[in-house]
């Protein structure tokens, strides 16, 4: 980086650091037509075992109902994975 680029960066940088401040203040989201299933709104994770998960694929692993519970019954997975 060269010297005179220093305050423009630094700017990016402030206003990067005051949105993800501004996300952070913010309550968590429940989108209406996902419930759990109990009525809390948490939902619980939990880390897959050796067995589960051999070649280190995935972190956790949550169950949620995909649609309401008013919808007929269903099932499948969804996977969600960071592509860095």
């Amino acid at each position: 980086m060269q010297p005179e680029d220093e305050a423009g960066y630094l700017d990016l940088l402030r206003a990067a650091i005051s949105d993800i401040e501004t996300v952070q203040a913010m309550p968590p989201y429940h989108h209406p037509l996902i419930q759990t299933t109990d009525g809390t709104g948490e939902r619980a994770s939990m880390r897959p075992s050796p067995s589960e998960n051999p070649l280190n694929g995935w972190s956790y692993r949550v169950r949620a109902p995909l649609f309401p519970t008013n919808s007929p019954p269903t099932s499948g997975a969804i996977g969600v994975s960071d592509p860095s």
